[in-house]
């Protein structure tokens, strides 16, 4: 399996930072609701061994979350449903999701 990673929240949305002191726990709960906001903008089809997960990654700032689409890399319907993916990729968070009480 491979993943391409889609970030921890909407790309023109401010994830929650390292330097906040419950930083795991608030990212954890940003990529939840990506990820349900993905697997509701994009439900995988039946024959596409594809599914969403939040990942943690390491790079050279440290360790952070991000919800990633993984892929049976060889299947060419599984790419092209995560390539699909990755180029449509939500801006914003969906109202729709939100929950009340929730701030974004």
């Amino acid at each position: 399996m491979d993943y391409i990673a889609l970030g921890a929240v909407p790309y023109n949305e401010k994830p929650v930072t390292d330097e906040d002191p419950h930083y795991y726990s608030k990212a954890l709960m940003e990529c939840l609701r990506y990820k349900a906001m993905l697997y509701r903008i994009f439900p995988v089809p039946l024959n596409v061994d594809a599914y969403f997960e939040t990942l943690r990654l390491e790079n050279d700032d440290g360790t952070h979350f991000e919800v990633c689409v993984v892929y049976d890399e060889t299947s060419t319907e599984a790419f092209k449903f995560a390539c699909s993916v990755d180029i449509s990729k939500p801006a914003h968070w969906s109202n729709s999701i939100i929950q009340k009480g929730t701030t974004v």
